[in-house]
């Protein structure tokens, strides 16, 4: 048992690492919203590669009422704790920038009867003069500290649920290692491969959605994942003996997986890829597909 858990670890760092590298890179450069999309969508379809390869065939092939309880409960479980952590860790709205309040000078009025100065009638011409200068400065003014207030940033809200549900796929991820694993030592290392990609690239798109944020927080989000992946291989390879046994177990957790990856994909990756209302463009979008397939056709080419 102690044996598994140690080699289900050993080969857990190598996505793991994967995982943490390209998420450290991430938060080292702010990517156009383009290239950002674009590798959201690409871990999305990934993703849903992974809910459908490795995920659901449990489920659909759950036999008996105590397998099939397990499966309804455990993805329904999965959707009530996020859906519930969503409610009570609200992303906060993005701050628009301060605008300086610019205070307008009076209007003089066209016609005084005292002027403060020579203590007579002051001309016509010479206070309309005066009322055209000021609404002229004051109209500057605000043309300035509009076009300055451009530069400046919006405040992101931290997307909590992601990094919940990143941090969920990798407990999944790194049990099934250590299941795998202490079952068969080389499918175990052909998924970890396998996994180092799928990691990396989730790990990279993370770090991407954490921009603009602080370091105090970022930095731990991203290594959040590739700890839990580690740390959750040993213990899939230490319980891997009695996980296989009790099959209603096994399932109840790959279905609580298998909805926190849909809630990824449907509510995190691809709402924060098209945040804002930007347009589709189609090769941003086509990057949901080319995961996909990508993710079936490198389980084929590693089996």
């Amino acid at each position: 048992m102690l044996a598994d858990a140690v080699h289900a670890a050993t080969l857990a760092s190598m996505p793991s690492g994967a995982m943490l590298l390209l998420g450290l890179v991430g938060l080292g450069m702010t990517p156009p919203k383009s290239i950002s999309g674009a590798l959201q969508h690409f871990a999305a379809g990934i993703l849903l590669s992974a809910v459908a390869q490795e995920l659901v065939p449990p489920m659909v092939t759950a036999k008996g009422i105590q397998e099939n309880a397990a499966a309804v409960i455990g993805f329904f479980l999965g959707v009530l704790i996020l859906i519930g952590l969503g409610a009570i860790l609200p992303e906060p709205e993005e701050d628009e920038p301060a605008e300086p309040a610019v205070k307008e000078p009076q209007q003089k009025p066209l016609l005084r009867r005292k002027s403060t100065l020579r203590g007579s009638d002051t001309s016509l011409v010479h206070q309309a003069y005066e009322r055209k200068r000021s609404m002229n400065i004051a109209g500057l003014s605000k043309r300035l500290i509009e076009e300055d207030g451009k530069d400046v940033p919006k405040a992101k809200g931290f997307p909590s649920a992601l990094v919940i549900a990143v941090a969920i796929d990798s407990c999944i991820d790194g049990v099934l290692v250590g299941i795998t694993t202490a079952a068969d030592a080389n499918a175990g290392t052909l998924m970890a491969v396998a996994l180092s990609v799928e990691m990396g690239f989730l790990g990279l798109t993370m770090a991407t959605a954490l921009s603009g944020q602080p370091k105090s927080k970022a930095l731990p989000a991203v290594v959040l994942g590739p700890a839990l992946l580690l740390t959750c291989a040993g213990v899939g390879g230490f319980f891997a003996g009695f996980l296989t046994t009790n099959a209603a177990l096994k399932i109840g957790l790959l279905s609580f997986g298998a909805s926190a990856l849909i809630f990824m994909v449907a509510e995190e990756l691809l709402l924060e890829a098209h945040e804002g209302g930007e347009d589709h463009v189609w090769w941003v979008d086509i990057q949901l597909y080319v995961g996909f397939i990508f993710s079936i056709y490198l389980a084929k080419l590693l089996g």
